[in-house]
C-alpha cells in the first residue's frame, strides 16, 4: 500500500515560506505517526530529501528501527538532520569514521 505523507522543502529565505514549510513537515510527522501506529512496520527506510523527514522522524520517535541511504558522496541536508536519530546509515561513498554518524555507517 502507498501512504502519502505531506512534506515541504526548506529552500526559501522568506520567513513566511519557512514557517509554512515547517508546518507542512510537522503535519507530515503527525500523518506518518498515525500510519506507523496503524500498520506497525518492522523498519522504516528513507532515501534522502525532504520527503524523508516526516516518516523517519516519526519512526525514530516511536522507536521503530530506521535507516537512511545516502547515494551521494556528501550527505544532503535532510539526511544530515536525521543522521543522529536513525539506527543505521547506508551509502556507497560515506566515511566510516568515529563521529556519531560514522559509527552507524555501512558502505554498500
Amino acid at each position: 500500500n502507498i501512504h502519502p505523507i505531506q512534506s515541504a522543502t526548506l529552500g526559501s529565505k522568506n520567513p513566511l515560506a519557512v514557517l509554512s514549510a515547517l508546518w507542512a513537515i510537522w503535519r507530515g510527522v503527525r500523518q506518518a505517526s498515525a500510519v506507523i501506529t496503524r500498520i506497525k512496520p518492522e523498519a522504516v527506510v528513507g532515501f534522502g530529501g525532504y520527503p524523508t523527514l516526516p516518516p523517519l522522524y516519526a519512526a525514530t520517535r516511536r522507536k521503530v528501527p530506521s535507516l537512511i541511504h545516502e547515494q551521494n558522496a556528501v550527505m544532503g541536508r535532510a539526511n544530515r538532520a536525521l543522521a543522529g536519530r536513525v539506527d543505521a546509515i547506508a551509502g556507497g561513498f560515506l566515511p566510516e569514521d568515529e563521529s556519531a554518524a560514522g559509527a552507524k555507517t555501512v558502505t554498500t
